[in-house]
Parts: C-alpha cells; structure tokens; sequence
C-alpha cells in the first residue's frame, strides 16, 4: 500500500507544527516527522485530500506562512521509523516512559512501558511532560480518574500505578483507542477503562481528577462538562494550550468558580491545576 508524502514547510516552525499536526491527524495522517522548516506527514494514497489539506493549512494562515510538496511513496514500517527517534523519558526522576525494546538503566517509581506508534503521548512533548510531573505531586489513591484525550493513554496508565480507583480514558479516534488498549495490557493494570468518543461518554460521571491534554478550541467547548463531572474539591489539569492563549482560558476558568491551583510553563506550553 502506498502512501503521499507532505512536506510542509512554515515560517515560523514553532509551535505550529505540533498544532498543525495534531489537526492532520483528525483526516487520517498516520505519521509525522518533524524537520527543520516543518513537518513531514504521511497518508495513505486513497485517504489523501488535497481540498481537506488546504483548509487545514489555511486555518492558519494569519498566524504562520506555509507551503508543501507532495510525492507518492511505497509502504512504510511505523514501528520501524518510530523506533528510530523513540528514545525514554524521564520525568522528575520519579518516572519513565519507555518502549518494549528500551532496558531499564535503574529502578524507577512509576515505569511505562508503550508502543506509541501514530497516537499522541510519549512524553516528548512538552505538555505530556508537565502533565506527568503535576501528576506526580498529586495524591490519588482510591480516586476517580478521567483521561480526556487519551491518546496513548499514557496519563491514564500513570493514573492507575499511582493507585487511582478507576481511570475512563476517551479519545474520538479509533488508533488512539486501539493504541490505548494496547499499551493498557503492556503495563497490566486492570481499572483502566477506554471508549472512543468525545464529551458524550462522560456526561453523568463523577471524577476526582480530570486530565485534559486537549487543544485550546476542545478544552473550551467541552470544559462545563467537566465542571459537570468533577466532584467537589476535584481536580483539573489543563494542558495542549501555548502561554499566548492562557488568557482565554483563564476567563473561562473563572467564570465556572475553578479555582486556579498552580501553572507551570515548559518551552511556549502552559499546564494549568484548577480545583473546584
């Protein structure tokens, strides 16, 4: 099966190209590269959509100049090309992130183990890592958790080795999910619950900490439903938003009652704990 290669080229490169990315993946881009000018996404030949491309790109437009080429290529290895540049995270000393083929250097608090393959979460990204650090600082034994966003389902995992309760993991795409189950069974915990879907999965729930590593447009849109879902004296981590949008989430934040706990910055993103 063969596949069209995109490479995107944007002035300026940051962080665009982790939002540009993150949105190909909702037309069934399977992979990304990032490279010094851009990104390199790849889809399958017949998922490919010039008009859909387009309009993605143009969304951005007044914020970050952007042209492509494209090129027809012949299948490609994913597991080869992310074992590539896969290498592990460690967060705060306390815990890694690795893959299967990763040895171990020492022992660790928290150890995951994932095959990431196209899904978002390593632990690379920058919001990843203060998701993982906040959460590290936080007591939830016995709790209710929610992942909103799972991707690898790597928070959620974190979640349930840190002796949460119950962890529902959701996330609108179908790799994601599949990914999430996958790495769930990896790390052999057994209350980590997954479904694909967005905001509709979770209406009447009840959750102590709620874990949003969503896009600024997502988080707005979906975040009274999360005031809905969390109990009292409940927690929010908010990340996938850069410092320049905070503001706006902020005055969201504060018309809700949340009250701001703590932020904290990594390269241009913003981690926000609110409680209610």
């Amino acid at each position: 099966m063969n596949y069209i290669e995109v490479n995107i080229i944007m002035n300026p490169v940051d962080p665009w190209n982790d939002l540009i990315s993150s949105d190909l993946g909702r037309f069934n881009y399977e992979s990304f590269i990032q490279t010094e000018n851009g990104i390199q996404a790849f889809i399958k030949v017949e998922e490919y959509s010039e008009n859909d491309l387009s309009f993605l790109l143009n969304e951005y437009s007044e914020s970050c100049e952007t042209s492509y080429q494209i090129k027809e290529i012949e299948s490609i290895n994913w597991n080869q090309e992310w074992e590539k540049n896969f290498s592990p995270i460690v967060v705060a000393d306390k815990c890694i992130v690795r893959a299967t083929f990763h040895n171990l250097d020492r022992k660790y608090d928290y150890d995951i183990v994932i095959n990431p393959k196209m899904s978002f979460g390593t632990g690379h990204h920058a919001t990843t890592h203060l998701m993982i650090e906040q959460m590290l600082k936080l007591d939830i034994q016995n709790q209710s958790i929610l992942d909103m966003g799972c991707g690898t389902s790597v928070l959620a995992i974190l979640a349930s080795k840190k002796a949460a309760k119950f962890v529902f993991a959701v996330d609108y795409d179908k790799w994601s999910v599949n990914n999430s189950i996958e790495n769930i069974k990896l790390n052999n915990v057994d209350n980590v619950e997954v479904k694909q879907g967005s905001e509709e999965q979770i209406k009447g729930g009840h959750f102590n900490l709620i874990l949003a590593n969503i896009n600024l447009n997502v988080l707005l849109a979906q975040i009274e439903t999360y005031y809905q879902v969390l109990e009292p004296k409940g927690s929010i981590l908010f990340s996938g938003l850069l410092e320049m949008d905070l503001n706006k989430l902020l005055a969201k934040i504060k018309q809700l009652g949340l009250v701001v706990k703590e932020t904290k910055q990594k390269d241009k993103w913003i981690m926000v704990h609110c409680e209610k």
